[in-house]
């Protein structure tokens, strides 16, 4: 049956060629053909196929001057006159650059679907169609209405390659240009079209500016379009959270995830990666906006404290938001930024090379316990800081993550320690176990070692500080303990007085009294102790006149402090009694203009009460 039809066929085709060149003003019937003018032919709006090898064009039409049109076209009728090309758009090309003015074509009545499925059908059918074109028309059907499954079914292929040709079909244009220039293999082709079309449009502007050279090559292609993959897992963001970016929906149930698409492609499926850049990222800037509204209405922070490897794109969101606009941006290291100091845990002192039957060995109690006064003391030192003036509430800013701290804006000082604080006696031990130490690792962990130490000793300060002040309150609150002054009573006098002097009033004492270097092997309270101690009378004086003066209510005759100051400057010998007569003399002066005035009142008085009475 076949036989027969073909030799049929090209019978008819023998009888309606059209030798090169001959011109045919109407179309002539043969059988079911007809010879149709190139000039009342359109291409057809549905061809999925839009480029075509202008040299391989030219090729072709060179052999159909030779030889004619050998295959007829197929045409239908879409207005009277008029015919719309089905299939045989090559050749019909090629006939318009070779100067043929006639083509031989089957006519027939098609729809719009019929035309696609017979145009994907000749593509499919050639041999070695092209990828893109085949995905192109596959995705032309599934426009049409068409599921995945009839699809399948009516051109015999399964789901997942009619599904991987539909994501082929989503390649933008430019892309689709370098795929058939063969520059981009299929599995490349496939890849990129995996991303969306503004990552797509993002690669083609970065990386194939230049593709039309000969020499054009992507080097690491996978790599590159990593760039453009995100890892949902470890998204900043609930993947799970619909209203995040309402138009967007869940990443649960969206095409760029492509754990939504395992039944197709299930090693794509191992690990949920979104391939829509333009849409994470605005999932994660809505995300970092809650997380900034959320800090700011909790923690009220006057500052924004950033790195030098934050993104632009964050700093631009900081600096875009109402929230955060107006607040100052400090860099991290030219600022010091204080941390609340972190619960030493049991298994930081747990060695893990002790046997199981060793428990002694296995675990550090002492240095447990030293670390937890240790802990204990910085945590005190830390709500100190927090009590201070100076401190001040900012939030630490990292691409995907925002966190109150406090800080001040003093340069930061260099850690006491080393960089003891960033290791443990764990890691240290694990890393030597597992031959990973490293030189740094080793002296960060002599430095933390000898850190704790000085931690301890400053502990055993506080203990005994702490032992001696206890007995002392307790035993002088007794009277008969307190029976002779010593020279520590003194200076300790001598201490209250100055630590309750104004600020201007201690700066001018203190360049009075400390106007000697202090010797270079003591220590600063051991040095103002022994200045205090070693004041001359005149120097004591000094400071308890000015400790005297600089108290407000001094200036007030009616208070106890403006009493003693009298008798301390009569005592010392100013002449309070010139300041008083010098003061009488104005006071009896005074005294006499208002006599005279109330004399002459007084005169007016009874000068009026004369007329009163007459007129009575």
């Amino acid at each position: 049956m076949t036989t027969k039809t073909k030799t049929r066929r090209q019978k008819v085709l023998s009888r309606t060629a059209v030798p090169p060149g001959r011109k045919t003003d109407q179309p002539q019937t043969a059988d079911n053909y007809l010879n149709i003018a190139t000039n009342l032919i359109d291409i057809s709006p549905l061809n999925h196929r839009k480029y075509y090898d202008e040299d391989a064009l030219k090729s072709f039409g060179t052999e159909l001057k030779q030889h004619g049109i050998i295959s007829p076209i197929m045409v239908r009728i879409v207005k009277p006159g008029r015919y719309e090309l089905v299939a045989g758009e090559r050749r019909f090309r090629a006939s318009k650059l070779a100067d043929l003015q006639t083509m031989p074509a089957v006519v027939r009545e098609l729809t719009d679907e019929q035309v696609i499925e017979i145009q994907l059908a000749e593509n499919i059918q050639r041999e070695d169609p092209h990828p893109l074109h085949e995905a192109q028309g596959i995705a032309q059907l599934q426009t049409l209405g068409l599921s995945i499954e009839e699809i399948s079914a009516r051109l015999g292929r399964s789901r997942k390659y009619i599904f991987g040709r539909i994501r082929l079909a989503s390649l933008i244009e430019p892309l689709q240009l370098i795929f058939l220039a063969g520059k981009f293999s299929l599995a490349d082709a496939n890849a990129i079209a995996a991303i969306s079309a503004d990552g797509q449009q993002e690669f083609f502007k970065q990386e194939c500016r230049n593709w039309q050279k000969k020499e054009f090559r992507i080097y690491n292609l996978s790599g590159i379009l990593n760039q453009y993959r995100y890892d949902l897992k470890r998204a900043p963001f609930d993947t799970k959270n619909k209203m995040l970016v309402p138009e967007a929906g869940a990443c649960t149930k969206c095409q760029f995830n492509t754990a939504v698409l395992k039944e197709l492609f299930p090693e794509e499926a191992k690990s949920a990666t979104c391939t829509n850049k333009t849409c994470y990222q605005s999932k994660c800037s809505a995300h970092f906006n809650l997380m900034i509204a959320s800090a700011v209405s909790e923690h009220q922070p006057i500052a924004l404290i950033t790195g030098y490897n934050v993104s632009e794109r964050t700093l631009a969101a900081l600096k875009a938001s109402p929230l955060t606009r107006d607040l100052p941006i400090h860099q991290a290291d030219e600022i010091t930024i204080f941390e609340e100091p972190v619960m030493p845990t049991k298994e930081d002192f747990t060695d893990p090379w002790a046997q199981d039957d060793d428990e002694d060995a296995e675990f550090d109690q002492e240095g447990f316990e030293v670390a937890l006064q240790e802990h204990q003391a910085e945590l005190l030192e830390f709500q100190q800081i927090r009590e201070r003036e100076s401190t001040k509430i900012g939030l630490r800013v990292w691409d995907s993550s925002v966190k109150a701290v406090l800080f001040n804006t003093e340069r930061p000082r260099s850690a006491r320690y080393g960089s003891a604080a960033s290791v443990t006696s764990k890691q240290v031990q694990e890393a030597i176990k597992n031959g990973t130490a490293t030189v740094e690792l080793l002296i960060g962990e002599v430095a933390r070692l000898k850190g704790r130490e000085e931690r301890a000793k400053q502990i055993d300060r506080d203990k005994v500080q702490a032992a001696v002040h206890h007995q002392f309150a307790e035993h002088y609150q007794q009277l008969e303990h307190n029976l002779e002054q010593t020279d520590a009573d003194t200076c300790a006098l001598r201490l209250l007085i100055f630590e309750g002097l104004d600020y201007h009033s201690r700066n001018k004492v203190k360049a009075t009294i400390f106007d000697q270097q202090p010797d270079e092997a003591m220590d600063e309270q051991e040095a103002t102790y022994q200045a205090l101690c070693n004041l001359t009378l005149q120097q004591h004086l000094l400071l308890v006149r000015m400790a005297l003066a600089a108290k407000p209510e001094s200036k007030l005759p009616r208070s106890q402090a403006a009493y003693t100051l009298y008798k301390v400057a009569e005592q010392s010998g100013l002449d309070v009694v010139a300041i008083e007569n010098a003061q009488q003399e104005i006071a009896e002066a005074r005294k006499a203009r208002m006599e005279t005035k109330v004399a002459l009142l007084d005169k007016k008085v009874e000068r009026l009460q004369q007329v009163t009475l007459e007129a009575e």
